[in-house]
């Protein structure tokens, strides 16, 4: 009798150890789907990620359903599931790999030993969690309304908060979810269980995002571009080729009107090959593929960013084309941690709408910057970003 109950104690662990392995392993599988998806996604448009969204959504009711006819059916849902969430995600991944993307490895970092701490306590623990699992999951409720409320009303802090709380839900959550792993005895019951792993990790992860990227520093507007390519009522912001035929074209124009109204001594524009500066992050704005206008940051030093090449087409302005890449460049700035952001244009009448919006966005006139000497012809501005607006 002790000997076949120490057989069934055995048997037990060795399944345990066969549902673990199988089900991680499947996470895995669904990070890698995920991590195809979001390249695949990285230059879709912002209605096909929502698209996408739904349709993830719609593929985890339906591996609900099928795990319990057949666990095939379910990983290849599963893999489903990961490419669309993996494209639904896209276009966040791309915006922080092009503006700060040692955010990424960060938050990747801080992610894995997140999980595999409360992952390892709700494993281990002998105690019964599903309490703990409830409570959390009526948390996450409230805390989705809570995000839903936060994109109308500006809360003091409102995104760190939103992350610290969505981090303390999901940490019962991963708990709760390594239990049941713990627990469960079927291998069919693998595909479900990773799905709820992986959800836990992927959200954790943009938990982290937000805390590492200073979210809490974000205005409204940049709090929305924090999905980019950045939607704007005619089109969307996103990082581009400068060498793009449509984008030298303009370039080239942009340098025309710089060298007809300035000095060619005084004239700072940059042309295609000065945009390829490795600190330059350049960016254009499109409405149905076409360009309507061009702006970048460059990084003087870690705490110091400039403003550059920043032109409209002539057909794109009064549109708001410029504020909104402004606006954009800005969150750039916020994101990377600048204390301050400078911007050199003209003297003369021509550029005076210019000096108005950078007036109208905080900017206030200064000395010069970098490598820059006082001129009649130069105008320098400068924006503290370490400085509360008034």
């Amino acid at each position: 009798m002790d000997t076949n109950l120490a057989y069934q104690g055995y048997a037990t662990r060795d399944r345990t150890a066969t549902l673990f392995g199988q089900t991680m392993g499947l996470v895995a599988m669904t990070a890698g789907f995920f991590a195809a998806g979001a390249y695949a996604g990285r230059h879709l448009s912002q209605g096909a990620v929502i698209v996408a969204w739904l349709a993830a959504f719609v593929v985890l009711l339906i591996m609900n359903f099928a795990a319990r006819r057949s666990a095939a059916a379910a990983v290849v849902l599963l893999a489903v599931f990961g490419v669309l969430m993996g494209v639904a995600s896209a276009p966040t991944l791309v915006w922080y790999a092009s503006t700060n993307p040692q955010i990424l490895w960060q938050a990747g970092g801080a992610t894995a030993l997140f999980i595999a701490v409360f992952g390892a306590i709700g494993f281990l623990t002998r105690r019964d969690l599903s309490f703990v699992y409830r409570i959390a999951f009526f948390a996450l409720i409230a805390l989705l309304i809570f995000g839903i409320v936060l994109i109308f009303v500006r809360i003091p802090h409102g995104s760190l908060i939103y992350a610290i709380i969505g981090l303390v839900v999901f940490a019962g959550l991963t708990m709760g979810d390594f239990q049941r792993l713990r627990r469960a005895r079927g291998i069919e019951s693998a595909p479900l269980l990773a799905a709820s792993i992986f959800l836990d990790v992927l959200n954790v992860f943009f938990f982290f995002l937000r805390i590492f990227s200073g979210s809490r520093d974000l205005t409204p507007a940049l709090r929305r571009s924090c999905t980019l390519p950045r939607v704007v009522p005619e089109g969307e912001i996103s990082v581009d080729d400068p060498r793009a035929p449509d984008v030298r074209a303009l370039l080239e124009r942009h340098l025309t009107f710089a060298l007809s109204t300035t000095p060619p001594e005084h004239s700072f524009a940059l042309d295609v090959d000065g945009l390829l500066d490795p600190a330059i992050t350049f960016c254009s704005f499109r409405a149905d593929g076409e360009l309507l206008g061009v702006g970048a940051i460059k990084e003087l030093d870690p705490e110091h960013a400039e403003i550059k090449s920043m032109h409209t087409t002539a057909v794109a302005r009064g549109r708001g084309v410029g504020r909104a890449m402004l606006t954009h460049l800005l969150g750039i700035a916020r994101t990377r941690g600048y204390r301050k952001v400078s911007l050199e244009t003209g003297t003369m009448e021509e550029f005076a709408p210019a000096r108005a919006l950078y007036e109208s966005a905080g900017f206030t006139a200064c000395g010069p910057f970098a490598d820059y000497r006082p001129s009649e012809d130069n105008y320098f501005m400068a924006l503290r970003l370490d400085v509360p607006a008034s």
